[in-house]
């Protein structure tokens, strides 16, 4: 969604169903309200007041809205504090949430190049864009249909890698190496301690080249101690390439880091409980 993009005519479309999901929450808004307030009541706040004050209506509106949900303020007073009621995911008010958050959203990606922040939040909306899709009650249950859900749950996963790669090219903006390394091995010292990814001395890839013309090996390490040039922490790799890899830079450090703790994390979860547990070795 950048500058050079526009469309009036989409633009125009955008902003009459942004309008729509307004009015839609507009109508929605008393039943919302009551379903918080009784929330709040729920949780021990039982102060009328309070309550009117907090969602700046008329104590009599706190009555009306506790008793349509089924709280009656006067014999519920001294019930003690209960956990929040499931509620189940609702198709339209995602989908309202979806086309507000482009409302909000929209202009920030009118760019040619959007911040990362911006561009994270954008991938955000598309991801609740795609879950209410799923949601959506009235999808005919056919083969076309079973595809586009499994186009939808892609879709979502892309996302929120989208998301993923955002949020790292503005952290190592912010953040130098050491930092970055530091946090990373203390993360990986974390989830290791806790059996949820067991740490990666090293990792190869094989990557097959164009056309079938051959294939580079890339082997994937951590810097250690005092004799490496990089900080303690920092990714590492080499391959068998006539040609150098380029350094690593701050975003490619984050994403490898998380790319192999998410293929440790899978394979932790597999291994033989035996072989977690310190007390058999």
């Amino acid at each position: 969604m950048t500058s050079p993009d526009f469309d009036p005519e989409t633009a125009r479309l955008t902003a009459l169903t942004t309008l729509r999901a307004w009015a839609r929450q507009r109508d929605r808004m008393p039943e919302q309200r009551a379903r918080l307030l009784a929330t709040a009541w729920r949780a021990g706040e039982h102060n009328i007041r309070e309550l009117a004050r907090i969602a700046d209506v008329s104590r009599q509106t706190v009555y009306e809205d506790l008793q349509s949900q089924g709280v009656d303020p006067k014999t519920d007073r001294g019930t003690a504090a209960s956990r929040p009621r499931y509620a189940p995911l609702d198709h339209g008010q995602v989908s309202d949430l979806a086309e507000q958050m482009a409302a909000v959203l929209g202009p920030a990606m009118l760019t040619a190049e959007p911040e990362p922040l911006a561009e994270a939040a954008w991938f955000a909306h598309k991801a609740i864009t795609f879950i209410a899709g799923l949601l959506d009650p009235d999808q005919p249950a056919d083969e076309e249909q079973r595809r586009s859900r499994a186009a939808g749950f892609d879709e979502i996963a892309c996302s929120a890698d989208h998301m993923r790669r955002a949020a790292y090219q503005q952290w190592a903006a912010e953040f130098g190496p050491s930092e970055l390394a530091r946090y990373t091995e203390d993360t990986a010292i974390n989830a290791a301690e806790i059996r949820e990814a067991l740490p990666t001395s090293t990792a190869t890839i094989t990557v097959e080249l164009p056309d079938g013309v051959g294939s580079v090996v890339v082997t994937l390490a951590t810097a250690a101690g005092t004799k490496s040039a990089d900080p303690e922490g920092w990714t590492t790799w080499t391959s068998n390439a006539t040609l150098p890899l380029s350094p690593i830079t701050g975003e490619a450090h984050l994403e490898i880091q998380s790319l192999l703790a998410g293929l440790s994390t899978v394979i932790t979860r597999q291994l033989h409980p035996d072989l977690l547990d310190l007390d058999v070795r």
